[in-house]
């Protein structure tokens, strides 16, 4: 049976007292204030502008959304002796706030389209500060939610040593891991699979060591967060050959998540893994190819840069970029993406650092960095390893989410 360590205490009863106390301000205090500010402007005469019109109609249907989630939420979450929110409770209230992100997005793009020589200055800065205000606040029930769906990183240790020592048990092996993570939040929907993924992990060193001979192996599995992506990096206590290792079982068990597992460098045998902090969050670049938007998680690139031709050479048919004394080959994401591009150059470049290799992206445009909500995306996208999901964009459209560290490099075409 497998000895289990861990080097933090857990939680007590702190962290659902906290959430009850989130539950309670967003229900009397952030979203009143949202809704009284529209049903002002809700109840203005209507202008003779059409654009207004348009706006009118987002600010009403928003406010019918705010009714409902408020009423909703009122009814059923309201505590004050520290219960636990449900999960179904937070997976109704993402939805809501998910509503909502898009009518503030759709409200700026109506707002910033409208042309300053065909409206009253003073309505027009009135439109712009309901905007303003608009987004504000929805960020203010963002952060609420943010609240309740996160983890403490001590949920996360609690359960991977209870998974560890069940699979042991069933396993018949004898191993001991120590559990050390830093303090970090996680999305409540990335806990169970990640649990599942890391003692998978864990088992697997566990029996790479007991093959080589090492009678009692001791796992160390260590957690940090940066940039928007859970990093955990598991090792046995002795140096083993990783000669052979067969990481594909574990691959797609990270690939569900979102994330990937490799091989880490040095004597020691490691296992990297990394997968985002939240399937409903993250810090993104929108970029433009070709006809299309799109956005990729900020982890992962180390450097945005507009292309300098004389810094770009073709070898055998591949573009490399000269890049800090390093030649890097280039792909155009148009070209990985099957698209059509009508440019015949691409302007920027993203320097993308993978497991396997860094590598340069050619995008036409870089358009904005910012947080952004994800949603799930059907069909067979769903299947493909680099697509994270898709995120509102600025016009209200629906964009697909990729992650450049997951593309197959060996199968790209060269970009030129």
């Amino acid at each position: 049976m497998a000895m289990l360590k861990s080097t933090q205490k857990l939680p007590g009863t702190s962290k659902e007292k906290s959430r009850a106390r989130a539950v309670n301000r967003l229900v009397d205090e952030v979203l009143p204030a949202l809704q009284r500010q529209l049903f002002a402007i809700s109840n203005k005469p209507v202008d003779q502008q059409s654009c207004d019109e348009s706006t009118r109609h987002l600010v009403v249907e928003a406010l019918d959304l705010f009714g409902a989630l408020r009423e909703w939420l009122g009814g059923g979450s309201r505590s004050d002796d520290g219960k636990s929110v449900t999960s179904s409770l937070l997976d109704g209230l993402v939805g809501h706030v998910d509503l909502l992100d898009s009518d503030q997005l759709r409200l700026q793009s109506v707002v910033n389209l409208i042309p300053e020589n065909e409206i009253d200055g003073a309505l027009l800065r009135e439109l712009r500060g309901l905007a303003s205000r608009f987004a504000n606040d929805v960020g203010r029930v963002r952060g609420v939610v943010d609240i309740l769906t996160q983890n403490q990183s001590s949920d996360l240790r609690r359960l991977l040593l209870e998974a560890v020592a069940e699979n042991a048990t069933e396993a018949g092996l004898r191993y001991e891991v120590i559990a050390d993570f830093s303090e970090f939040d996680m999305d409540q929907g990335q806990l169970a699979g990640l649990v599942d993924a890391l003692a998978a992990t864990a088992q697997f060193l566990a029996v790479t060591a007991i093959t080589a001979g090492d009678p009692f192996p001791v796992i160390l599995m260590e957690g940090r967060k940066a940039s928007g992506q859970i990093r955990v990096v598991g090792r046995t206590e002795i140096p083993l050959s990783t000669r052979g290792l067969n990481l594909d079982a574990l691959a797609h068990q990270f690939a569900l998540l979102k994330g990937l597992i490799f091989e880490g460098s040095g004597s020691v045998l490691s296992l990297v893994c990394e997968v985002p902090s939240s399937l409903r969050s993250m810090k993104g670049i929108v970029v433009k190819a070709g006809e299309e938007n799109y956005a990729l998680p900020v982890h992962g690139i180390i450097e945005t840069m507009r292309l300098d031709p004389a810094r770009i050479q073709v070898i055998g048919g591949q573009e490399f970029l000269n890049f800090r004394s390093s030649s890097l080959p280039l792909f155009r994401l148009t070209n990985i993406l099957g698209k059509t591009s009508h440019t015949l150059t691409s302007r920027y470049a993203l320097i993308v650092d993978s497991s396997a290799q860094r590598f340069g992206l050619m995008v036409d445009e870089l358009i904005e960095q910012r947080d952004m909500a994800l949603r799930p995306l059907g069909g067979t996208l769903t299947t493909r390893p680099e697509v994270v999901g898709g995120a509102v964009d600025s016009d209200g459209r629906v964009i697909m989410v990729i992650d450049p560290r997951k593309f197959h490099l060996e199968s790209l075409k060269p970009a030129a």
